[in-house]
């Protein structure tokens, strides 16, 4: 298809995601979406629980050089940018003095003897979570139907469909609704968002967001 019609087409599904619950989106070339081999490593340290154990999360992906050369393949992204919560987090987490600690109080947070500021919060992460995927979901389903059938999109963050993933071994249990974890691929999101003119700092003080990739052609 032209040029033109794809332009026209990113809109119309910018235009889709914004009123399904994106506060902000970009269409952009595919070779402005930032790889790098570190962001990956990142998974490892420290060492992420997803690591292993999520379905959606390296070692159970693509390589990074794997994902390079798929990439290579697209011709346009967008890039979406999706408000998570309304709040900050609460000091269950930012009273933690490391990164361990906060860790840990968010992946404890299911246990009823926890703090309930933190158990909500985190339950509001997921849920959110759950509409970014629905989302892309929606937009594939429109890219397929149009004649995009490559379409293809990722998250950002583990999953967190499941309160425990299936695992290694194990079929997915929300097969067309989990998407990979862009940063297990490589992809740099805050220095892509940054590109784009979108902030993208990450910080317990500030209300989350996060952050999703469509591929296009």
């Amino acid at each position: 298809m032209s040029q033109k019609h794809l332009r026209a087409f990113l809109e119309h599904l910018s235009q889709t995601a914004l009123k399904t619950g994106a506060s902000s989106v970009a269409h952009l070339p595919a070779d402005q979406i930032v790889v790098d081999e570190r962001v990956r490593f990142k998974c490892l340290v420290p060492r992420c629980s997803n690591y292993g154990t999520n379905l959606m999360c390296p070692p159970n992906i693509f390589t990074v050089k794997e994902f390079k050369r798929i990439l290579s393949g697209y011709q346009s992204a967008l890039l979406l940018k999706i408000e998570s919560h309304p709040e900050s987090a609460p000091a269950g987490i930012i009273e933690k003095d490391n990164l361990a600690e906060a860790w840990k109080t968010g992946d404890q947070a299911s246990d009823q003897d926890k703090d309930q500021g933190v158990n909500n919060y985190i339950q509001g992460l997921r849920n959110s979570q759950r509409r970014v995927y629905q989302m892309l979901g929606r937009l594939e389903s429109i890219c397929l139907n149009n004649g995009y059938p490559l379409a293809a999109g990722l998250a950002g963050g583990g999953c967190h469909l499941c309160s425990e993933c299936a695992g290694p071994g194990s079929a997915c249990l929300h097969p067309f609704e989990a998407r990979p974890a862009a940063e297990g691929l490589g992809v740099d999101v805050i220095a892509t968002a940054k590109k784009q003119g979108f902030e993208a700092a990450f910080s317990n003080n500030q209300p989350p967001c996060w952050f999703a990739i469509l591929l296009v052609d």
